[in-house]
């Protein structure tokens, strides 16, 4: 975990189809079952496990079914077999951290591929309750030593600072003591993203550039342009400057 406020974050992108080929050297995301762009130089790539479009059609509680898991697995090992670098994100369940952690379980009893841990929250305030279930989850974590940890903001759109995000970011280096922590759907806004900086996680992603884009709002101060596409372009690079501290 960088120090907050110094080195550069990264501003992950998630890429829907509408965008496929338009940001190949960027760090990007792609959410099972999209078929991922394999990295093509130093960037990075994180395979989704899709839990967020899940919980967006079933709720939170139900979870993966098995099936699902293992045509996952196999998703993941059709990527793991090449020299790119990517990061294969656990079978979540999005705002349930206790059925997060037995699907974690059942995977590696399955001898399934290797996957980054999440940490999930049961609400979007962070009061002492979140913080000791985070803490819980890291100690069932720590026996992996993960070295990629992924970190839920549950409250989209907001930030969480002011909620205690960065005792959280905290707890998972100190427990954990990753060499990476990316925290999902941060940075809705020029704001946000500033914000989420001085926190000082190491990456954030959120589809908010091109959402955005798609409601003709631009974040680099000029007007939008005619196609959305164009303007989702423009609030990517806009995003990743501010991310880094351009």
């Amino acid at each position: 975990l960088r120090a907050a406020g110094t080195a550069a974050m990264i501003y992950v992108l998630p890429t829907p189809r509408e965008l496929r080929g338009k940001f190949l050297g960027h760090h990007r995301l792609y959410a099972y079952p999209s078929e991922p762009e394999l990295p093509t130089g130093d960037e990075f790539v994180i395979l989704d496990s899709g839990a967020f479009w899940l919980s967006k059609a079933g709720g939170r509680s139900g979870g993966m079914s098995q099936a699902y898991m293992h045509c996952l697995a196999e998703h993941y090992a059709k990527y793991q077999t090449s020299d790119a670098a990517l990061v294969c994100v656990a079978p979540d369940v999005y705002g349930n951290p206790e059925q997060t952690m037995r699907q974690w379980a059942w995977w590696h009893s399955e001898g399934l591929p290797q996957v980054a841990p999440v940490i999930q929250f049961t609400q979007k305030h962070l009061d002492h309750n979140e913080v000791s279930i985070a803490i819980r989850q890291c100690a069932y974590y720590r026996a992996w030593s993960p070295e990629f940890v992924l970190v839920s903001n549950l409250c989209v759109p907001g930030i969480r600072a002011a909620q205690g995000m960065p005792l959280i970011l905290s707890v998972v280096q100190k427990v954990l003591h990753p060499r990476w922590i990316h925290v999902f759907g941060a940075g809705w806004s020029p704001e946000d993203i500033r914000a989420w900086r001085e926190i000082g996680p190491d990456s954030i992603d959120s589809i908010a550039y091109y959402t955005a884009a798609q409601e003709g709002q631009s974040w680099d101060g000029d007007p939008p342009d005619a196609d959305w596409r164009v303007t989702a372009r423009r609030n990517a690079l806009a995003a990743q400057q501010l991310a880094s501290g351009f």
